[in-house]
């Protein structure tokens, strides 16, 4: 979604300033998912294996998208050393 989008939709990253403010809420709910995935690639992580350990942490793979967001915004503010170790 963030690098090449969605069922034929722009990818998230290309979003322009005044794009990102029309959908505000819903980017920046997202983004805290695509930074963490990001940071998990940069320390030499698939994508598919981030996701697999982001959902391990937050309750599982049938765990609801909006579940796994406000657990990674706990974490985030609480500190989660297996998701947001620094790159």
């Amino acid at each position: 979604e963030y690098t090449a989008g969605l069922g034929g939709n722009k990818p998230a990253c290309q979003f322009t300033a005044k794009e990102r403010g029309k959908v505000k809420f819903k980017y920046c709910r997202r983004k805290i998912v695509w930074d963490v995935i990001s940071n998990m690639c940069n320390r030499q992580l698939t994508a598919d294996v981030a996701i697999d350990r982001i959902y391990s942490q937050c309750g599982g793979i049938d765990t609801p998208v909006n579940e796994v967001i406000t657990q990674l915004k706990r974490f985030r503010k609480e500190g989660n050393p297996v998701l947001f170790m620094a790159a």
